[in-house]
């Protein structure tokens, strides 16, 4: 197990970013692309903005579809 570092600093940034999830879904609704990058694991946060967009109301989600795609083998054909 690796020692948790900088701990309230990812909370911070946690934070901002969670505030900024309804803009997130404004981007996906008008057809815009989102992509996640930088050094360590964007999995928490983006499954914490899946649960975000499906909340169960009229304005939620819809259908999601989450790709774990760890595996360098994956490609598009075997997802679809």
């Amino acid at each position: 197990q690796l020692p948790v570092r900088n701990l309230e600093d990812k909370a911070v940034l946690f934070r901002y970013y969670y505030s900024q999830f309804p803009r997130w879904r404004l981007w996906l609704r008008h057809g815009f692309n989102m992509m996640f990058f930088g050094f360590g694991s964007k999995k928490g946060l983006l499954e914490s903005f899946v649960e975000f967009l499906d909340d169960g109301t009229p304005d939620g989600a819809g259908e999601v579809v989450v790709v774990n795609g760890f595996s360098p083998h994956l490609s598009v054909k075997e997802i679809l």
